[in-house]
């Protein structure tokens, strides 16, 4: 059974689709993509709104792996952000 950090190609997709192009963080402007000489560089990570494991600062023992991995609880957060 997979965990809630493995996501399937669909979600994945739609969270850069969804993204706008841009980190979720209100307001930052780094871009999730980065093409350079050619190559796309992921400037983001996954980021969960609560948390995937238990301990985590938003964790909800209510929701179901499939829940925490769900495109509805994923954002795309930069590296400056991706630690709050």
């Amino acid at each position: 059974m997979p965990n809630p950090r493995t996501y399937s190609q669909g979600t994945r997709a739609a969270r850069f689709y969804n993204s706008g192009g841009l980190c979720y963080w209100p307001g930052c402007p780094e871009p999730v993509l980065l093409y350079r000489d050619g190559r796309c560089t992921v400037l983001v990570e996954i980021a969960h709104i609560s948390a995937a494991t238990r301990g985590g600062p938003r964790y909800d023992p209510a929701m179901s792996d499939d829940e925490r991995r769900s495109d509805a609880n994923l954002i795309l957060l930069c590296d400056e952000h991706i630690e709050w």
